[in-house]
């Protein structure tokens, strides 16, 4: 696992950099400007995105 001090500079330097992070979350779909998630409580939804990494 990474350090407690790396994981908070990463969450905080992509907050401001208005990047959501996705945790316990499964893909289940790729769209051309879309991705379908599956979330903890198991519903699906849908994210407009502009890029997936």
């Amino acid at each position: 696992m990474f350090s407690k001090e790396l994981t908070n500079y990463t969450k905080s330097t992509l907050k401001e950099s208005k990047i959501d992070i996705q945790i316990k979350t499964i893909v289940k779909k790729v769209k051309e400007k879309s991705v379908v998630l599956q979330i903890p409580n198991k519903s699906i939804v849908e994210v407009p995105c502009g890029m997936v990494l």
